[in-house]
C-alpha cells in the first residue's frame, strides 16, 4: 500500500532506475528530503520499504546483496508505471471498498429488521387471507339464499295471482248469479 508522503520518494527512484541504464539503485539514490535527520540504518531500512513496494507492484528486482545492502534492479515494465496514477486508483479502490462495507452493514441491519418483523406481516396476510375467504364463501352462501328467497317470492306471486283471478272469477261469477236470481225475481 502506498503513503501518500511516499509517493514522491518512489518517483523520485522509479526515475532514478529508469535513468540509471540497467544498473541497480541503492539506499544513496533517496532524495535529500527523504534523508533530513536519518542515520544509515534507519535509512537503509527505509529503502527496503521502498524496495518492497517495488517488489510489490512487479516494477523493480529487490536484491540483497549479502552484506545487509538492498538495491532495485529495473524490470522492463517500469517504463510504463506511474506512482501517483497508482496512489490516485488506490485511493478510489480504497473509498469504494468504503462505500461496499458500509453498504453491507445497512444491508446487514436491513435483513435483521426484515427477519424481525416478516412473521408478523406473515400473521397479519394470513389473517387477513382469512377473513377475505370467509367474506367471499358468506357472499356466495348469502347470493344463493337470496336467489332461493326470490323464487319462492315469484312462486308465492304466482299463486296470489291465480287466488285474485279465481276470486274475481267467483266474484263475476256470484255476480252473475246474483243477476240471474234477480231477474227470476221479478219474473215471479
Amino acid at each position: 500500500m502506498i503513503k501518500k508522503e511516499d509517493v514522491p520518494v518512489l518517483t523520485h527512484l522509479l526515475n532514478k532506475l529508469r535513468n540509471s541504464e540497467d544498473e541497480a539503485i541503492g539506499c544513496n539514490s533517496l532524495p535529500d528530503f527523504a534523508k533530513n535527520g536519518i542515520v544509515n540504518e534507519e535509512l537503509e531500512n527505509k529503502f527496503r520499504h521502498f524496495a518492497n513496494i517495488f517488489r510489490t507492484y512487479d516494477i523493480g528486482e529487490y536484491f540483497d546483496n549479502g552484506f545487509g545492502w538492498v538495491v532495485i534492479r529495473p524490470k522492463p515494465n517500469m517504463y510504463s508505471f506511474d506512482f501517483e496514477k497508482e496512489y490516485i486508483n488506490q485511493e478510489k479502490k480504497a473509498e469504494k471498498e468504503t462505500i461496499e462495507l458500509e453498504k453491507s452493514i445497512l444491508e446487514i441491519k436491513l435483513k435483521k429488521w426484515q427477519l424481525k418483523t416478516f412473521w408478523w406481516i406473515f400473521a397479519v396476510a394470513i389473517i387477513g387471507s382469512g377473513l377475505s375467504i370467509y367474506n367471499f364463501t358468506n357472499n356466495l352462501l348469502t347470493s344463493k339464499i337470496t336467489e332461493n328467497q326470490e323464487v319462492k317470492i315469484q312462486q308465492m306471486e304466482l299463486e296470489l295471482k291465480k287466488l285474485h283471478t279465481l276470486i274475481l272469477s267467483q266474484k263475476t261469477n256470484g255476480s252473475n248469479n246474483q243477476k240471474d236470481l234477480i231477474q227470476k225475481n221479478k219474473k215471479y
